[in-house]
């Protein structure tokens, strides 16, 4: 659903003299320009424009990135059970499925310690002659009788003994190898590990595709590219980041651009931000701030709306070559709070 905002004209009050955008940590280097008096903002009025967007409710816990994300945990490995994996080693560290797809899987204890299962296309895989464990000590390959195709053992020789420590394969055009790092294994365990491999890839074993992930806010979803379009007067492309989106249309060496990113209040504090100054913006959240910042450098001169919720700041930045960029900051944030 969409609605057009008709917002009466405000003349906002002075909140103070100088202030500095609040924006994400990763981008705060690159987004703060030189403010403008507040003064200079409040001269004449500021009419909240009149904009066509979208009236869809909006998940504010998610939006602010309060949900934290639930780590899921890798899909068993279609090829091998996490006890037929921990069976490969001679070793009572327990290992964790970390990744999983139909071309991997992966165990782990840390970096040092893993069993490791690829599927390569055998036609541009890496020779198995070249997959040392030791940078300057070649294997020595010890050809089997299965399963599948040029069945052989990788030893290493770093230590003057030999030691077990990888196992490959070729089967249905593709070289199969499963990689010790760390721990004991022989040729036994390998072979017993690279048999059931066998038998689960001719059984045609694969993973089931995972759902989508629905834990992360997608900050470009509040507005389409077409909504921001019409507010800019060019197709824009949009690009996201954490809590953060961006709508932007460049011309030659000149960007014009809306920007939406979430900032923890702990970081930028709300009342630090009141003390340094803004033009106050009421009936949004709970409290915002206008102010405009000076080019500088390749940013470009732009108005920012800052809005309080709880701990975190939604800042919207308008740049201030679109066409009434302190009304559209201002009817930007007031859609967003609307939509909680």
């Amino acid at each position: 659903m969409r609605h057009l905002l008709n917002i009466p004209v405000r003349v906002l009050a002075i909140g103070g003299f100088m202030f500095m955008a609040a924006c994400s940590d990763a981008d705060q280097s690159s987004q703060t320009s030189t403010a403008v008096p507040a003064k200079a903002i409040a001269e004449s009025a500021i009419v909240a424009a009149q904009l066509d967007l979208s009236t869809t409710a909006i998940n504010q816990p998610m939006f602010l990135g309060q949900v934290v994300p639930e780590v899921q945990a890798a899909m068993p490995c279609p090829f091998l059970s996490d006890e037929q994996a921990m069976a490969i080693i001679k070793s009572k560290r327990e290992l964790k499925r970390r990744n999983t797809s139909n071309t991997q899987c992966y165990w782990s204890m840390n970096a040092g310690f893993s069993v490791k299962l690829t599927l390569e296309p055998l036609a541009t895989a890496k020779p198995v002659q070249q997959r040392s464990y030791n940078m300057d000590s070649p294997p020595v390959l010890k050809p089997q009788a299965g399963p599948g195709n040029n069945a052989t053992i990788l030893y290493d020789t770093v230590w003057d003994k030999e030691r077990a420590y990888a196992m490959s394969f070729e089967q249905g055009q593709q070289l199969v190898m499963i990689y010790v790092t760390g721990m004991a294994t022989d040729a036994e365990l390998l072979t017993t590990a690279a048999e059931t491999v066998s038998a689960q890839m001719q059984a045609g074993a694969s993973l089931e595709p995972q759902a989508e992930r629905t834990d992360e806010f997608n900050m470009c979803s509040i507005w389409s590219e077409t909504e921001i379009a019409a507010i800019i007067g060019s197709p824009v492309s949009a690009s996201s980041g954490k809590l953060e989106c961006k709508w932007s249309s460049e011309s030659g060496d000149e960007l014009t651009q809306i920007r939406v990113n979430v900032s923890y209040g702990k970081n930028h504090t709300w009342d630090y931000l009141r003390e340094i100054g803004g033009v106050d913006v009421p009936g949004i959240g709970e409290g915002a701030m206008l102010n405009k910042m000076r080019k500088k450098g390749n940013r470009p001169g732009h108005v920012v709306v800052t809005t309080l919720y709880a701990d975190s700041l939604v800042n919207v930045s308008v740049t201030d070559n679109i066409a009434d960029f302190n009304g559209v900051a201002v009817a930007l944030a007031e859609n967003i709070g609307s939509r909680f």
